[in-house]
């Protein structure tokens, strides 16, 4: 079934048709079933409803099943094991730590995995140029996602990997994330996941200030 779905949704597409909206977000996750781990270099862009953008950010993420992941920029690094999150400003050697909790999370590691939350449902589909843009909304609108107006994503037919993601706050905001150099099922060790603190950094426990 999943492979006549497949064929239908390429077919549609070498027609010059725009493919069904819900064929596409099925090949997407049907590309994404098994995915234990992925890393990618990134880069955002976050556009205020009344301001400028603000300056671009670059760097890396890695994640995996389980909710697990690690962002580094140049500004901050970010990990969680799953229980705990780390926080870590290099200018001011200041290091953040936190339960992990994903009622906090728009997006927790694991939606991801397995091709975008599912709270979303899929609205538009429309090529541009060689890629085709995947326009979603949220599916209850008091739901966990309920903050979000839109969720647009880029993908390549064939391929059906994300390579780019735009999303709309309902306050106006938008957060534009660009990845290159995507990897699925390398293998990332679990140390990855888990922060080294040093002596040299000031460490401040968010649990105990509540």
């Amino acid at each position: 079934m999943r492979l006549l779905l497949l064929i239908l949704t390429l077919a549609g597409i070498a027609a010059g048709q725009d493919p069904s909206p819900a064929d596409v977000l099925g090949s997407i996750r049907h590309r994404y079933q098994g995915l234990r781990d992925a890393s990618a270099h990134f880069t955002q862009t976050v556009q205020r409803r009344y301001g400028r953008a603000g300056a671009a950010t670059t760097g890396t993420v890695q994640i995996k099943h389980g909710n697990k992941y690690r962002i580094e920029t140049d500004r901050q690094v970010i990990v969680t094991d799953g229980a705990k999150v780390w926080m870590y400003t290099p200018r001011t050697k200041q290091v953040l730590i936190d339960n992990y909790s994903a009622k906090r999370q728009t997006f927790s590691p694991d939606q991801f995995l397995q091709g975008l939350p599912k709270e979303l449902t899929p609205v538009s589909a429309v090529h541009a140029d060689s890629s085709i843009v995947l326009t979603l909304t949220p599916a209850r609108p008091d739901g966990a996602m309920k903050a979000i107006a839109s969720v647009s994503v880029r993908t390549v037919p064939g391929r059906w990997t994300i390579d780019h993601i735009e999303m709309t706050e309902k306050n106006g905001t938008v957060t534009a994330i660009t990845l290159r150099e995507f990897r699925m099922n390398t293998g990332i060790a679990d140390g990855v996941f888990r922060f080294a603190v040093t002596d040299s950094m000031n460490v401040v426990d968010v649990n105990a200030l509540r």
